[in-house]
């Protein structure tokens, strides 16, 4: 129940978001850890140009699961109903959302044609959504099996995307 202001939902926001900072918190000793030690890999950004980045980040999962504790973390606590200084804050909030965070009679505003406006809070649930299901995805390498079934799946779609940029070229031209 996106946007709910029921206590069990703020407790388990809130936990999530909890989780998710001792996390960030864990991933980034373990970086400044390395990055005291001098276990660091210079990447090249630009034309001699580079960047000193800690071993363990340079793992595309370990900098997908740091940046998705960020989003997770930033989304947890962003909920207005907890929140006292929220910009569209008021006494009903504390008890009930009725509309979430696009109810026009919190808001003031009426959404066109019925249709709620998306908000950053919004977006930020996507993302962390996305970046969930690509984590979900390393599971898969857990045995061979699965393992296997993954990079069939991902040259499925490597052929599906280059037939699909082909026909969308030729009806394009």
């Amino acid at each position: 129940n996106k946007g709910s202001c029921d206590p069990i939902y703020i407790r388990l926001r809130l936990t999530v978001g909890g989780i998710a900072c001792f996390n960030f918190l864990l991933f980034s000793y373990l970086s400044i850890s390395q990055l005291r030690s001098g276990r660091i890999v210079s990447v090249p950004l630009y034309r001699g140009l580079h960047i000193d980045i800690p071993r363990f980040l340079t793992n595309p999962w370990n900098s997908t699961r740091l940046f998705s504790y960020i989003v997770l973390a930033v989304r947890a606590f962003a909920e207005g109903c907890w929140m006292d200084d929220h910009p569209i804050h008021d006494n009903r909030r504390k008890t009930r959302c009725p509309g979430g965070y696009n109810d026009p009679a919190v808001v003031g505003l009426e959404p066109p044609d019925g249709h709620g406006e998306a908000t950053w809070v919004i977006y930020l649930s996507g993302i962390s959504t996305f970046l969930i299901w690509i984590q979900l995805i390393q599971v898969l390498v857990l045995s061979p099996r699965l393992a296997a079934f993954t990079f069939t799946i991902t040259k499925m779609f490597e052929d599906v995307s280059r037939n699909l940029l082909v026909i969308s070229l030729i009806v394009v031209s």
